[in-house]
């Protein structure tokens, strides 16, 4: 496929001067405004997302008209249509994509896929009633865990210096069952009921992504990801020394947007094309509820015993929704990284000759546009990872270890025991 690129300049040229009156010195320069840019993109498959780059420049400069003026009331130099040299045209900046790193696709791209898959469950049914057993204990547990702080607070060992230990094990305990009674109870509970609440508005979603299938034959997705903004102040500079001198404040503005897109397509052509109104409800009525394949296998990983521990290493659950989401009989055929990069540079003047009209504010922006087609490895999703845990990890595990302190009383020792 070769590549191409084209240009654009739609700017205005301006022939600046500065005029010594006393000797008929005259210094020149050359300055621009307006609008330039370049686009490299390759000529391929007109249906398919080729790589591309755009990269638009704007000037809105500042322009210097007028007589410098001497102490003594003279007129010492003629200036026109200038714009000093440190700004605008004259400005080299850098590539603004040098402030925001590219992801590190092979890691991140198995998730994004995994997110961008269409039909996304709702609410896993399935895992809703294999954890509604816990229920009774979860509503229990609240009281019992404040009246284990009282005891500690208010207690007839509160306060006392010779058991200060026990305290700061009764302490780390009742913090340690609060911590894993709301991460492994509360949390998902109210995730789940707020899934449900919002069920109509994801069967609406799919039942779309469901007809663009049938009526076009794919459908595209797109995942918004986490922006980027940087703010550097450079302070005062001297923009211009060549027969008058001016000072301005210069602020550059970085700005990142990025995001992800994913097409998928019938595995077997036709495959959706031929489903009737019942079928597609049924489906996506399966899909929504975890009642499909994949859905029963990702509910039999998450009811396992300390499944959620492998994962933090493993990443087992992730690779069997990615690789369980066959049963959709989709297949991707474009995965694209987009972004798009800003910079803003602004120039407030500090020091110009008096009597030296401006017209004006200096500013440049800078944007560039690019669209980088993936490839997803699917065979690395579960490889080991050892890269560091999260606080949030970190946290859980400590909560385990001082939910597991025993304590002086057997009751609570045999609860404590219970509860891990």
């Amino acid at each position: 496929m070769p590549s191409r690129s084209r240009s654009f300049d739609s700017r205005r040229i301006l022939n600046g001067s500065v005029k010594v009156l006393s000797t008929g010195y005259t210094y020149r320069n050359v300055g621009a405004l307006g609008e330039s840019g370049t686009c490299d993109d390759v000529v391929g498959n007109r249906e398919a997302d080729n790589p591309l780059t755009v990269y638009r420049r704007i000037d809105a400069g500042e322009v210097l008209s007028g007589y410098v003026i001497n102490a003594a009331g003279n007129k010492t130099r003629l200036v026109a249509d200038l714009i000093p040299d440190g700004i605008c045209a004259a400005f080299r900046p850098q590539d603004p994509r040098s402030m925001f790193p590219r992801p590190d696709f092979q890691v991140e791209a198995p998730a994004w896929v995994r997110r961008l898959m269409p039909l996304q469950p709702a609410v896993n049914l399935p895992a809703v009633i294999g954890e509604s057993k816990d229920l009774p204990e979860l509503i229990t547990g609240l009281p019992e865990m404040i009246l284990d702080w009282g005891r500690m607070r208010f207690g007839k060992h509160a306060g006392k210096a010779e058991r200060a230990g026990k305290v700061a094990r009764q302490a780390a305990q009742s913090v340690g069952t609060a911590n894993l009674w709301y991460r492994f109870g509360m949390s998902p509970t109210v995730a789940d009921a707020l899934a449900m609440l919002g069920f109509m508005d994801s069967l609406r979603r799919a039942l779309v992504e469901l007809l663009a299938l049938k009526h076009r034959g794919a459908v595209k997705r797109s995942l918004r990801l986490p922006p980027g903004r940087h703010l550097k102040e450079d302070g005062q500079m001297t923009t211009h020394s060549a027969g008058i001198v001016t000072r301005h404040n210069r602020v550059r503005v970085y700005n990142s947007r990025s995001w992800v897109t994913a097409r998928w397509v019938p595995l077997i052509p036709g495959y959706y094309s031929s489903m009737g109104r019942d079928a597609i409800i049924d489906l996506a009525m399966k899909r929504l509820l975890g009642l499909s394949p994949s859905g029963l296998l990702d509910a039999w990983w998450e009811l396992l015993p300390w499944s959620w521990l492998t994962d933090w290493f493993a990443r087992i659950q992730r690779m069997l929704q990615l690789v369980g989401g066959l049963d959709l009989l989709l297949r991707l055929e474009s995965f694209c990284y987009c972004r798009t990069v800003t910079m803003d540079v602004y120039w407030s003047p500090t020091s110009i000759p008096f009597d030296v009209k401006r017209t004006g504010d200096s500013h440049v922006c800078v944007v560039v546009k690019e669209r980088i087609p993936l490839t997803v490895d699917v065979s690395s999703v579960g490889d080991p990872s050892f890269r560091g845990l999260s606080p949030a990890q970190i946290g859980i595990l400590g909560a385990l270890a001082s939910a597991l302190i025993p304590t002086i009383s057997p009751s609570r020792k045999r609860k404590s025991g219970k509860k891990g």
